[in-house]
């Protein structure tokens, strides 16, 4: 025996309570008692209109979210050349974002960060050599290297940072932004939600901060480092023969060490993703999480995905110790060969060049360690430049070829949908539509209905061209479909959904995202909701729709506010009161009628005395298409409508 606490505004299970409790505007206990003590006394249950059903069983259709749930295994992209040796194309692809003329006006700035940062040396030598003569000359010279090398590291991390960053951040963000909104639905039934999001977050996260300093200190250290390499020559004639069999060293060591430090990079990145989705889920799912007592399983799988997310990067920065030491063994080699030239070959050099190269090789150290570092982070930031172009490159459109018509400024004008044989499937063994076949005339009133599963809202998604079609075709005002824009669809024909989407911003910002409607439309769309006086209070189309959340049923009559500014010929109604109570369905169903009395209206039902009243019901089952007529008259019989109904 367990005792039952339901929250609900379904009035239809209320018989069944032992005890019912109602709470008034006020948020204070108005009534309480039975069903049938209540129903004898004045007050909100005895002015309901309760039907009890003798079927109980709820007939909220759940498809979309039980197909959306089902996650396969993100697919793993093509990428293991790439991670093992890098690609020239994914710098290409990185500049081409940039801009060309971005690019190489920051090479040209660190080229003359180089020159100021490390000709001084050699004018000092030649200043000495002079022996005081021409001190102006010197001295002026010396001092214009030295503010020319501060104006141009100014110059170069300004570029970078105020054109580079912002300008190739947007671009990559853009086109993420447009695959994802381009994917098909089957793309987001496949793909982990954590995958998508980590897209957003961590590789965006290294383009814009990592990746350009990361870029910059690389070709910056590269021309310090040639530089460097130069005066060191200077120190020897014969050094200047050591110099190759150095660099074959260090591009062998940064060969080795990038390919490891590349994949762990790839490897980190990757980790996280199923971290991201833990933390989702645990959002989405507290309320069970708490109520089951699963707090402690779900901390423990939060921590081992924590520790796995954690071990590429701890091998990562094992790796670059490694590098740090192998490096310093290097130049230290680089050292006693210096000296050792300079005292077996003395003819070779002078006491100003052995002083340049010795103090070269000791800034060559921290140069070569750092060029060699930030080469690799560079390698592995541009792995997210990977990820963003294999996202580009390997996810489907929903736009396909062929859908570039245009149809008149005015279509749909009349309304008429007519569906031909149309089969459609959310992916292999996913049927969600078969052979469904139907004439709606324009301006009539449709339901559609059926048990969980039976593809109701899965019609829905073929009208507005989420889902494809396998066969058959859909036609409105005899135009096909599969001949127009998707979008353009979408923003010819008006759709309610079950669930309101609240974006963040005023309350003209979401009722009006394009800013094309006057604000006297606006606030007399929202007078016939009611929903004016409640947004007035908290400051009227300026107040934050964020900081004061509407109630799920406010929510809905603000959607319905929505579709009142942007009306076409066509309605679609995917169970947009199935989240209200009863007054505030009363209220939808009567603007509906009176507001949308011409369109064409289309029903997904999930309370079945919403469409008693259209022209026209259709019952789905398995995605077939099992009875249409008159509500009232298949009430009558005894037919599947009347099943539904519990009759």
């Amino acid at each position: 025996m367990s005792t039952v606490l339901l929250i609900t505004h379904a009035t239809r299970h209320l018989h069944l309570a032992d005890k019912i409790i109602v709470l008034g505007n006020d948020a204070r206990i108005a009534q309480q008692g039975t069903y049938e003590e209540l129903k004898a006394t004045d007050g909100y249950i005895k002015d309901l209109s309760i039907h009890p059903s003798h079927n109980t069983q709820t007939i909220e259709d759940q498809e979309i979210a039980s197909k959306t749930t089902i996650r396969k295994p993100p697919a793993t992209a093509n990428l293991d050349l790439v991670r093992k040796t890098g690609d020239i194309s994914i710098y290409l692809y990185y500049l081409q974002h940039v801009g060309w003329l971005s690019g190489l006006g920051f090479l040209l700035g660190a080229a003359g960060l180089a020159f100021t940062s490390a000709f001084p040396q050699v004018w000092l030598e030649f200043w000495t050599e002079a022996h005081g003569a021409h001190i102006a000359k010197y001295i002026s010279v010396y001092v214009v290297l030295a503010v020319g090398g501060t104006v141009f590291l100014g110059l170069t991390y300004s570029w970078i940072l105020i054109l580079v960053v912002p300008r190739a951040g947007l671009r990559l963000h853009k086109v993420m932004l447009k695959v994802v909104m381009a994917a098909p639905m089957s793309f987001f039934a496949q793909t982990d939600t954590g995958v998508t999001i980590n897209r957003f977050s961590q590789d965006l996260s290294l383009i814009d901060r990592q990746l350009p300093t990361t870029m910059a200190r690389v070709f910056l250290l590269l021309f310090s480092c040639t530089a460097q390499a130069a005066l060191i020559a200077i120190g020897s004639s014969y050094m200047g023969i050591t110099i190759p069999f150095v660099l074959a060293v260090v591009y062998v060591l940064q060969k080795v060490y990038l390919r490891t430090s590349r994949q762990l990079r790839y490897m980190d990145l990757e980790e996280r993703s199923p971290l991201y989705t833990h933390f989702l889920e645990t959002l989405d799912g507290l309320s069970t999480i708490r109520s089951f007592g699963w707090q402690e399983e779900s901390r423990s799988t939060n921590i081992r995905r924590l520790d796995r997310s954690q071990r590429p990067y701890y091998l990562l920065y094992c790796i670059q110790r490694w590098l740090n030491l192998v490096l310093d063994l290097i130049v230290a080699i680089m050292a006693v060969v210096v000296i050792t030239l300079a005292t077996q070959f003395r003819s070779t050099t002078s006491a100003g060049a052995i002083g340049i190269a010795l103090n070269s090789i000791l800034g060559f150290n921290t140069y070569l360690s750092n060029l060699i570092d930030f080469w690799t982070q560079l390698e592995t930031s541009l792995g997210a430049i990977v990820r963003v172009k294999d996202f580009e490159t390997n996810t489907p459109s929903e736009n396909l070829p062929g859908e570039d018509g245009v149809p008149p400024d005015e279509w749909p004008s009349s309304g008429a949908v007519e569906l031909r044989n149309i089969t459609a499937q959310y992916g292999p063994g996913m049927l969600a539509l078969q052979d469904v076949s139907l004439q709606i005339s324009p301006g009539q009133k449709v339901g559609i209905c059926g048990r969980t599963g039976s593809g109701k809202s899965s019609m829905i998604l073929t009208l507005l061209r989420l889902l494809d079609l396998e066969r058959g075709s859909i036609l409105i005002d005899e135009i096909d479909l599969s001949t127009l824009p998707r979008e353009l669809i979408r923003s010819r024909i008006t759709a309610i959904p079950q669930d309101s989407f609240i974006l963040t911003g005023t309350v003209r910002h979401n009722i009006d995202p394009f800013g094309s409607v006057p604000d006297e439309q606006i606030i007399e769309a929202l007078q016939k909701l009611t929903l004016w006086p409640i947004l007035l209070e908290r400051g009227g189309l300026d107040a934050n729709m964020q900081s004061q959340p509407l109630s799920q049923g406010q929510q809905q009559l603000f959607t319905l506010a929505r579709a009142l500014l942007r009306r076409s010929s066509i309605l679609l109604l995917d169970e947009a009161t199935s989240n209200v109570d009863v007054t505030t369905d009363a209220l939808m169903q009567r603007i509906i009628r009176e507001e949308f009395a011409a369109c064409t209206i289309i029903t997904v039902a999930h309370r079945m005395d919403s469409i008693t009243d259209a022209d026209m019901v259709v019952v789905l089952e398995k995605g077939r298409i099992v009875e249409v007529g008159d509500p009232r008259e298949l009430l009558k019989q005894r037919s599947k409508f009347a099943e539904l109904n519990g009759r």
